[in-house]
C-alpha cells in the first residue's frame, strides 16, 4: 500500500505538504500540487474511503504519548494535552488520546489509533525509542508532527521548547538570587529535552565561574526504561544544595 510518506519521500517534501496537496488545501504552490498529484497517480496511491466529505466533518487529531509520562495527573504532558484539546475544539475539531505502555513499545505493537481510519493527523508527544518512532511513521498514512522531542526519522516536523536557553535562564536567575550550589534534577541521556536543559544549566555554571565538578545532578527516573518515580529514584545527597 502506497502511503503519504512514500509520496513525500519521492517528492522530497514533508508529509504535511503531500496531505495539503492531495486534499486541495492552501499552503502548496500549484506547481508542487500538480507534481504531487501526478506522483500519487503514478505510484498507485488510493485515499482511504473512510471519509467522504472532509469539508463537513471535524478534523480528528490523534495524540500519541508514552504511558510512562502520564502516571502523574499533574504532569507537564497532561497540561499540554489539555491545551491542545481546547485549541482543537476552537477549530471545531477533536482529539483522540492513546497512551502506549512499555510492553507495547518494547514489543513493537503498532498504535491502535493508526488503524481503521480513526484520525486525520497525529501528534506524537514526548520521546519514544527510535525503532518505535520508525514504526509509527511507517504505519501512519496521515500527517505526523512530533511535540517536545526531536524525531529520529528525517523529514518530519517537530514543535520544541527552547530547553537549552530555558535551562540557562533558570540557573542564571537562581544565581542572581544569591544561590551558589544549584542542583539539576533529571536523568541525562534519557530524553533530548533533559539533555538540552542540562547543557543550559552547565553553561550557566561555567559562566559563573563554576567548574564541571561543581555540578549537582540528581537523577529522577529509572535509567533502564525512563519510568519516573520520585520516591524510588530521587536520592538526595547528604549535603543539600541551596537551590
Amino acid at each position: 500500500m502506497v502511503t503519504l510518506a512514500d509520496i513525500a519521500h519521492k517528492a522530497g517534501v514533508s508529509i504535511v505538504t503531500v496531505s495539503k496537496a492531495l486534499g486541495g488545501k492552501k499552503g502548496v504552490s500549484e506547481e508542487m500540487r500538480n507534481h504531487i498529484l501526478a506522483l500519487a497517480e503514478e505510484m498507485g496511491y488510493q485515499k482511504s474511503a473512510g471519509r467522504t466529505s472532509e469539508k463537513e466533518e471535524p478534523m480528528r487529531i490523534g495524540i500519541l504519548v508514552s504511558a510512562k509520562f502520564m502516571k502523574n495527573n499533574r504532569s507537564f504532558y497532561w497540561s499540554l494535552i489539555q491545551e491542545i484539546t481546547v485549541l482543537a475544539l476552537k477549530k471545531k475539531s477533536f482529539c483522540i488520546l492513546e497512551a502506549v505502555d512499555r510492553e507495547a513499545e518494547e514489543e513493537g505493537h503498532s498504535p491502535n489509533i493508526l488503524s481503521g481510519d480513526r484520525a486525520d493527523g497525529l501528534l506524537v508527544i514526548g520521546t519514544f525509542r527510535a525503532f518505535y518512532e520508525q514504526l509509527i511513521v511507517k504505519n501512519a498514512d496521515i500527517p505526523v508532527i512530533f511535540v517536545d522531542s526531536r524525531p529520529t526519522v528525517a523529514g518530519y516536523d517537530a514543535v520544541m521548547n527552547d530547553n537549552f536557553a530555558g535551562g540557562t535562564a533558570m540557573t542564571d536567575y537562581l544565581f542572581s538570587q544569591g544561590c551558589s550550589r544549584i542542583a539539576f534534577v533529571g536523568t541525562p541521556l534519557m530524553t533530548s529535552g533533559i539533555d538540552e536543559r542540562f547543557f543550559g544549566y552547565m553553561r550557566s555554571l561555567l559562566g559563573h565561574g563554576k567548574g564541571p565538578g561543581e555540578a549537582w545532578v540528581i537523577p529522577d527516573r529509572d535509567p533502564a526504561n525512563g519510568e519516573i518515580d520520585a520516591e524510588r529514584f530521587i536520592q538526595l545527597p547528604d549535603e543539600l544544595p541551596d537551590a
